[in-house]
């Protein structure tokens, strides 16, 4: 009989510490989910704001080294099953 009240009193625990937690996080989100929703805009704006005003300028660090694609070029035959910028080569089975 005490081994099975224990079990009901650990069940109850378990559930109060689950409640809890699910309150607090939606107490937590109620309070500071609109300051840090705003801090995220705010900077995708100032973001936005300087790729807008420098769209061709990057931001690299000095010393990091950045490779950047090659444009594709423009060929005579565009429907071409393979790329354009890479080499093909015919292979031939010999008998």
């Amino acid at each position: 009989m005490m081994l099975y009240l224990l079990g009901i009193l650990n069940l109850l625990k378990t559930i109060v510490i689950i409640l809890l937690i699910y309150y607090g996080f939606k107490l937590f989100v109620r309070f500071f989910g609109p300051y840090l929703i705003k801090k995220a805009v705010d900077k995708a704006q100032k973001n936005a704001q300087q790729n807008y005003a420098n769209p061709n300028e990057t931001a690299v660090e000095e010393g990091k080294t950045v490779i950047d694609k090659k444009p594709k070029s423009k060929s005579k035959n565009t429907n071409q099953s393979y790329p354009s910028d890479d080499e093909y080569i015919d292979f031939e089975e010999i008998e």
